[in-house]
């Protein structure tokens, strides 16, 4: 499993990689009700809400340096409202994987170096 996050640039832009671990304790926090939420939307496949929660994890992703990992949220909030429930499926079940990479590399790094 590649970095999700990129620890140079948090790094650049904060100076202390302790800060990552105490920005990832809400981050972390979110992810249960937020998968709740896609889960379902997708089923109802309601674009609007779907479009929100894809924003905003977009938005958290950015707070953690996940930088990759945002811009694949952003190319799905782009295409959301062109796309049928067919072709979100594959992009959902996409992000639900990321997130998930992500949560086990946010974790680790608040293992290594506290929660702030």
């Amino acid at each position: 499993m590649s970095s999700q996050i990129d620890l140079p640039l948090f790094n650049r832009t904060t100076g202390e990689i302790d800060i990552l671990a105490a920005v990832s304790i809400p981050f972390l926090t979110q992810l249960v009700p937020w998968r709740q939420a896609m889960h379902q939307h997708t089923e109802t496949f309601n674009v609007s809400q779907l479009t929100n929660l894809v924003h905003k994890m977009k938005g958290s992703c950015y707070v953690v340096a996940a930088m990759n990992v945002a811009a694949e949220f952003e190319q799905a909030e782009n295409g959301l409202t062109q796309m049928t429930q067919a072709d979100w499926h594959p992009v959902y079940q996409r992000l639900l994987a990321l997130t998930q990479e992500l949560e086990v590399e946010l974790i680790s790094i608040i293992s290594r170096h506290g929660q702030g």
